[in-house]
């Protein structure tokens, strides 16, 4: 399940051209999505976010067993899919989506 990492809070009244910097700070802040990972090492699986757009950057914020989180077929990426590999077999990781 997908989280926003900053709360989208609509801000009327601003100056012109500081809706744009707001939503560039929102969008800095990403998504964060707790997934697990496949039973077989190194298997691609794909992982589904709420970002609205193709995502630039993966980050490995947590995970419950040693492995490396590698990004696969990015010329697939969507405004909702990106596609990964971890190294380990199992367990459950925490990605940021940027």
């Amino acid at each position: 399940m997908a989280t926003k990492g900053l709360r989208r809070v609509p801000l009327a009244g601003l100056p012109a051209g500081m809706e744009k910097i707001v939503d560039a700070l929102n969008d800095s802040a990403g998504v964060t999505v707790d997934t697990a990972v496949p039973a077989t090492a190194n298997a691609e699986f794909s992982l589904r976010h709420e970002l609205g757009r193709k995502a630039r950057e993966v980050q490995l914020v947590s995970q419950d067993q040693a492995g490396t989180l590698y990004r696969s077929s990015v010329f697939r990426w969507t405004r909702n899919l990106v596609y990964l590999r971890y190294s380990a077999p199992g367990g459950r990781i925490v990605v940021r989506v940027r």
